[in-house]
């Protein structure tokens, strides 16, 4: 009788399990006995699969596919670094060039305080001289270092020409107005006190409330040799007639001074028909506003009216010719009226 398949199997599997265990070759055994079984063989890597080699990428190089992941058609190139180059330091700045412009910008400051504390009227001129002198002084060395520095540039090849330039740029608008004042005063011959009658100019007031308005400034007569000189300087100056009284010229010459905004500091009317008026007042200059005096005296003459102005300078002895300037406006200005 033909036995079952299935029986013949798990037969031939039942000896060939017992006759390892005979033999000591069993897992069981090998733990009884404290050996180690025989070791599983060694594979090489890189390589896996049981017998057949298949040759695949180290797990940290390996690509990484997923079947859900897109598809980058266009891979992206590796960024690639610029060849770092080598950025020179730049040239420094000449140190004179910088000293120059500072000189410069500093003077410059110091000149418009000075306009400032001049035309506030509250400070006492001298200081405001003392302010400008130094702002003038900046403003040469400010020229000097730049002319220097031109000279460091060339030989070293610093930086430092525009700053150069922008010194003499403020230096030479600080310096500018003294220059022209300077230049005048050399080149005519001009006097701090000027009058329209030099043979016999109008006196200031004696008067202790007029000397301290004027800062204790007392106007003595130019000497002859002055009056001369006046004469050459200003042949045109000339007094004022007006046909009008003595009181109407006192009038006209009291509004011409309140007009020009000038600080009246005594006014004495004509006394009587033959009598003489006399006006004292302080006239500031055009930029910084210095205080210059002013004499008017108004007298009868041969039917009419007679105006002679003195203007003279507080601080200097000799001017620009700015006194004069002032008594031929108002000379005018009090003609205009009375006319």
């Amino acid at each position: 009788m033909r036995k079952p398949w299935r029986i013949v199997l798990a037969k031939a599997l039942s000896g060939a399990a017992a006759g390892r265990a005979s033999s000591g070759q069993g897992p069981g055994t090998a733990a009884r006995v404290g050996v180690r079984g025989p070791a599983p063989p060694r594979r090489r890597p890189g390589y896996r699969g049981g017998g057949v080699s298949h040759r695949v990428a180290p797990p940290a190089l390996a690509p990484r596919h997923d079947a859900h992941a897109p598809i980058r058609r266009h891979a992206r190139a590796p960024r690639v670094h610029p060849v770092l180059r080598r950025r020179l330091a730049p040239e420094p700045f000449a140190a004179s060039a910088t000293g120059a412009r500072s000189c410069a910008l500093f003077g410059g400051v110091l000149a418009v305080f000075a306009v400032l504390m001049g035309r506030s009227g509250g400070v006492d001129p001298r200081g405001t001289l003392a302010v400008l002198g130094f702002a003038l002084l900046f403003a040469l060395a400010g020229v000097a270092l730049a002319v220097w520095s031109a000279g460091v540039v060339w030989r070293t090849g610093r930086r430092g020409t525009g700053r150069a330039l922008s010194a003499l740029v403020i230096a030479a608008a600080v310096l500018a107005y003294p220059a022209y004042l300077a230049e005048r005063t050399a080149t005519r011959s001009t006097v701090a006190d000027a009058s329209t009658d030099p043979a016999a100019p109008p006196a200031f007031s004696s008067a202790p409330a007029a000397v301290a308005a004027r800062g204790g400034a007392a106007h003595d007569d130019p000497p002859p040799d002055a009056r001369e000189a006046e004469r050459r300087a200003y042949p045109n100056l000339g007094p004022v007639m007006l046909d009008v009284s003595v009181d109407e010229a006192f009038d006209i010459a009291l509004k011409a001074v309140q007009g020009r905004g000038w600080r009246v500091i005594e006014a004495a009317p004509p006394q009587g028909k033959f009598g003489a008026g006399h006006i004292d007042a302080v006239a500031p200059t055009r930029v910084l506003a210095l205080p210059d005096d002013v004499a008017i005296r108004i007298r009868p003459a041969s039917g009419q009216a007679r105006v002679d102005i003195r203007s003279a300078s507080r601080f200097f002895r000799a001017d620009s010719g700015e006194n004069a300037a002032r008594i031929q406006s108002l000379s005018d200005e009090i003609g205009d009226a009375a006319s």
